[in-house]
């Protein structure tokens, strides 16, 4: 069963198939791999994943790899933030208050339409457990459990913020 999602990138002309973009949702085993199909006489490219109001719609119908794609850029941020907001004389209190107000949002957005397995709940945990031990300066050596790096500061797991999101809107 082929599904067509088409995503037209306007430019000066609205009508302009060369920026047109569509996709074969659903198509798990790469059987229909058009690279170009023809659409009203017109050219157009079929593609795998495109980015469409900020979230990646990927042709499995996954949220595997928006998740694992907002990971990488939450990642770019915090190491951006190293050096003049982490590793600083900045109270604590402000530094999680930075953390909750600048960097969740940009991970748990569009989180309410994810469908979560139990590994990427693993990997979301993770990357809340590797974000804190970082504005904690906690080390990896002392073998510290996520529940009392989150729990030292009564804060609910990023997942559970995951599950929060998605209950609100079902």
């Amino acid at each position: 069963m082929l599904f067509y999602l088409t995503v037209p990138i306007f430019t000066a002309c609205p009508s302009s198939w060369a920026n047109t973009k569509i996709q074969n949702l659903g198509d798990q085993d790469g059987a229909n791999q058009l690279q170009y199909t023809t659409v009203g006489g017109n050219q157009v490219e079929v593609v795998e994943s495109f980015t469409y109001l900020g979230s990646l719609i990927h042709v499995s119908s996954s949220s595997e790899p928006e998740i694992k794609r907002r990971i990488n850029i939450v990642r770019e941020a915090m190491f951006t933030l190293d050096q003049n907001i982490w590793r600083s004389s900045i109270t604590l209190e402000t530094k999680l208050r930075l953390y909750n107000t600048c960097i969740l949002p940009i991970f748990l957005y569009g989180a309410e339409t994810w469908s979560v397995t139990v590994l990427l709940s693993k990997n979301i945990d993770s990357l809340d457990n590797w974000c804190l031990r970082r504005i904690l300066n906690v080390h990896w050596s002392p073998m510290m459990r996520y529940a009392l790096v989150r729990g030292s500061h009564f804060c609910p797991t990023l997942f559970a913020v995951v599950v929060c999101f998605y209950r609100a809107m079902h």
